[in-house]
């Protein structure tokens, strides 16, 4: 497959097979797999209780938590970028 994908324009940033390949899964139906899967996994109620309850009862995930709750904005940005399943642009 050599001379698919310009080497210069992707090495830093990267670039998904989906996006550039015929024969793979296209990424729009990749990345909605990987986002219902995310989305049913960590929604679910018993799930988010037990992982507070653990928080509570453990004194490393209490002091991460107050350690990173004045960076929550940060948190959140970065969060969003990486569920983009977008490789990020490299700035010109």
């Amino acid at each position: 497959m050599k001379g698919v994908i310009d080497e210069e324009k992707y090495w830093e940033q990267g670039v998904y097979v989906s996006q550039i390949s015929p024969h793979a899964v296209p990424f729009e139906e990749i990345q909605k797999m990987t986002y219902d899967y995310f989305k049913t996994f960590y929604l679910r109620p018993g799930k988010l209780l037990d992982e507070i309850l653990k928080t509570f009862r453990s004194r490393y995930r209490m002091t991460a938590l107050f350690s990173n709750i004045i960076r929550v904005g940060e948190i959140l940005k970065t969060v969003r970028r990486e569920t983009n399943l977008e490789p990020i642009k490299a700035s010109s």
